[in-house]
């Protein structure tokens, strides 16, 4: 029996749900990450890879059977993975793919479901197109709301380097794509990131939803 290290209910809650949807689906899922090895805490993403048969509806059905999401996106670095933020604070960052490597079963991650795992010499991942996922927001939007959510749980699981790291990049693509100029910036990651939110939305039509969410990320206390 697998032991996994539940920083709450709710990780628990998905792995359940995603674990039984690869089991009914003939799909293999490995865990990777904090919550691989008993590091995660409240703020931590869930890194996972699917490997299998998979298309746009039952990729669909990952997304959207288990709880309401907030963003999503697909991943730069690496290229192609899906990012999902649920409302009820669970991240995921989905690795779906054609292909395992060596490095995909090493001791430090865990294989939940195994229906089948043979080796490659490369990563295949499956070519998604966000907009069969998502609502109409720009690009540009998701990619700093998502940003906003990384870095905030890095910020608030207490790793300031990385958080910081994010607020840089935060910034650097916000100033890109809407402009920041004008924005009275101190370094400090919570205060600046809030000055950036309050200029999300003055400039963007957040619905009532995701401004609770966020209101409640960037709110909390340490």
């Amino acid at each position: 029996m697998i032991e996994i290290k539940y920083p709450n209910i709710k990780f628990r809650e998905y792995i359940n749900f995603i674990s039984e949807y690869c089991k009914n689906n003939n799909l293999t899922l490995i865990l990777k990450g904090s919550l691989a090895v008993n590091k995660a805490c409240e703020y931590s993403d869930i890194d996972l890879v699917l490997l299998g048969k998979l298309d746009k509806n039952s990729i669909y059905e990952i997304v959207y059977n288990y709880n309401n999401p907030l963003l999503l996106n697909i991943s730069t670095n690496p290229k192609g993975m899906l990012i999902v933020s649920y409302e009820n604070n669970i991240s995921i960052d989905m690795d779906i793919r054609k292909t395992i490597i060596e490095k995909d079963i090493i001791p430090e991650n865990k294989i939940l479901v195994n229906n089948g795992i043979n080796l490659s010499k490369s990563i295949i991942r499956y070519k998604l197109n966000i907009s069969d996922y998502r609502n109409n927001y720009s690009n540009e939007l998701y990619e700093i709301l998502k940003l906003i959510i990384k870095g905030t749980n890095k910020y608030l699981s207490n790793n300031k380097t990385i958080a910081n790291d994010f607020l840089v990049e935060i910034k650097e693509k916000y100033k890109k794509y809407f402009g920041t100029e004008e924005l009275n910036f101190n370094n400090e990651y919570r205060h600046d990131v809030q000055i950036i939110y309050n200029d999300i939305l003055g400039k963007n039509d957040i619905d009532k939803t995701k401004q609770t969410y966020f209101n409640k990320l960037l709110g909390v206390k340490i």
